[in-house]
């Protein structure tokens, strides 16, 4: 039994030393095997790169929303003055997936009654990543979103010792990072 596994062991071997030192096609050979590979790592990239860019774009709206609504004042349009700018950032509320929100609460982290928080968010179709595995919803989306919070107060200078004579009122962004 021994010897079989040897010799079997040895004949596969032999064939495989055979095969790389025959370098008529070989590249033709390990390029097929080896495209499938690279083609799905550079579709997962792109696909990847799509999701950042989309959510950063929907980080800017929400920027500019929430500075829109806090400069607003305390009036009840801050709403519809959030997802109006939004919309000249191409996030219109309601068209596709697309949601834009805009509320005033009274217990936001760090803030007072004068801050407004805006949510953008959509839902993105998948491509390449469910071949992976990868569900998302469960319904060939996910959902991307993007929060910002500002505040309605009084300006706070910027670096006084550098720039005096910046002043900007207080902003924060919610997405990994917070600024106060």
């Amino acid at each position: 039994m021994c010897s079989f596994i040897y010799k079997s062991y040895h004949h596969l071997l032999s064939g495989l030393r055979g095969f790389f030192n025959e370098r008529s096609g070989v590249v033709a050979v390990i390029v097929a095997l080896a495209m499938p590979v690279l083609v799905g790592s550079m579709g997962l990239a792109a696909e990847a790169s799509y999701w950042y860019v989309h959510q950063r774009g929907m980080q800017n709206a929400a920027d500019a929303a929430a500075i829109a609504a806090a400069t607003n004042g305390t009036s009840s349009g801050y709403a519809a003055e959030a997802q109006a700018v939004a919309a000249r950032f191409g996030f219109t509320n309601g068209s596709g997936n697309i949601t834009v929100t805009a509320t005033n609460p009274s217990t936001a982290t760090g803030c007072t009654s004068s801050c407004y928080v805006v949510t953008v968010s959509d839902k993105v179709a998948l491509f390449l990543s469910q071949v992976v595995g990868y569900a998302g919803n469960g319904k060939g989306t996910t959902t991307l979103a993007a929060t910002s919070v500002a505040h309605n107060g009084p300006a706070t200078p910027i670096a006084s010792w550098h720039f005096p004579a910046m002043s900007l009122q207080t902003f924060s962004r919610t997405a990994g990072r917070r600024l106060i």
